[in-house]
Order: C-alpha cells, then sequence, then structure tokens
C-alpha cells in the first residue's frame, strides 16, 4: 500500500473534483494557501476530505507547527509592511522585545533571555544595527563587555508592534475559550519539556 503525504493526496484529490479551477496539480498544491482553497466554495466533499486529512496527530505534529509559524511570520511580515516597518524580519521581534523590557542589556544576555546562541544574536543585532534599531556600547566597567540598547526609531514604532502582535495573537486563538486555551498551552509546555 503506497501512503501519501497529506498535501499530495489533498492536490491529487482536489484535482480530480475540480480540474477546472486549476491547469495542474503542481499549481493547485504550489502557492496557494488553504484559506484561498476553501474560499473558492469547493465541493462539501473536499473541505471534509481536507478537514480529515489535516487532522493534527503525532505523524504531522511538526510539520503543523512548522506551518502556523511561517503562516504567522507572513502575517506580521504583511502588517509591518503596511506600517512601513522595513528591514526587520519576525524573528528579530523577541530580541525588541526583550531589549524593550529588560535592556540595555549585554551580547549574553541576550541571547539567554531569547533562548538563542551567541552567534544567531550576534548577527541579528549586526543586522538591527545596520538598519538603525540598536546601537552597540562598550560597557564603561568592563571594555570587554557590548551593551545593545534600542535606538529612538525602535522606541517610536513599539505602539505599532504591540498592535500588531495582539492582532497575531487575536488571530491565532480565534475561537479558542480560556480553558481551551489554558490546556493548550499546559501540553504545549509538557511537549517542551519533553526536548
Amino acid at each position: 500500500m503506497v501512503i501519501l503525504p497529506y498535501h499530495t493526496l489533498y492536490c491529487t484529490v482536489l484535482f480530480s473534483f475540480r480540474q477546472s479551477l486549476y491547469a495542474d496539480t503542481n499549481r493547485a498544491c504550489r502557492g496557494v494557501t488553504v484559506h484561498r482553497l476553501l474560499s473558492k466554495r469547493l465541493d462539501t466533499r473536499i473541505i471534509v476530505l481536507y478537514k480529515t486529512i489535516m487532522k493534527v496527530n503525532a505523524e504531522n505534529f511538526l510539520y503543523v507547527l512548522s506551518k502556523i509559524r511561517q503562516r504567522l511570520f507572513s502575517f506580521l511580515e504583511a502588517e509591518m509592511a503596511t506600517l512601513d516597518i522595513e528591514n526587520i524580519t519576525p524573528a528579530y521581534g523577541d530580541i525588541l522585545y526583550v531589549l524593550d523590557r529588560k535592556g540595555p542589556l549585554s551580547m549574553q544576555d541576550v541571547a539567554r533571555y531569547t533562548m538563542k546562541d551567541k552567534s544567531t544574536i550576534s548577527t541579528a543585532i549586526n543586522c538591527l544595527e545596520r538598519n538603525g534599531y540598536v546601537v552597540k556600547a562598550k560597557n564603561n566597567d568592563d571594555r570587554r563587555v557590548v551593551t545593545i540598547m534600542l535606538t529612538p526609531k525602535s522606541k517610536k514604532m513599539r505602539p505599532a508592534l504591540f498592535a500588531i502582535s495582539r492582532a497575531m495573537n487575536a488571530r491565532l486563538f480565534n475561537g479558542l475559550s480560556d480553558y481551551e486555551k489554558d490546556a493548550l498551552f499546559k501540553l504545549i509546555g509538557r511537549v517542551y519539556r519533553n526536548v
């Protein structure tokens, strides 16, 4: 028996049901989000099949997590673009947040608070500095220690970034009760501790 990956099976079934929608199965799979596919008013049979196929389980859990992250990053990038916030990737958000809440900080402290290795932090800080979002300063007590702090440019965009973050969280947890969110966070926390 041949087991097809979920997205391949879905695109194959979609293609067989709605051949006229797309020129080929590759086009049906590439660059078409689930939201856009479902908004095409497809047959109920396809929607039910999709919900059945994409049920989250142990076999596709990591894939689903990566897709959630990918979609949220796309959302954040689009929102930042509408506000003309440039040269920041969503991956730098935690660095800016930590510096806003606890800064100024040493490079080592930024790495510790964001749970990233120092080389990743160093690359991100250099990019943020180059684009005017942070500055580096030598520590007066120990000239070997570099302190990182936000610039006025970063502080000025703080309200916009927090608004985008709130919109992202609202979208992410839409339809979940407080009880469901609490249960989700506890379970994800247990999974996190396992690794």
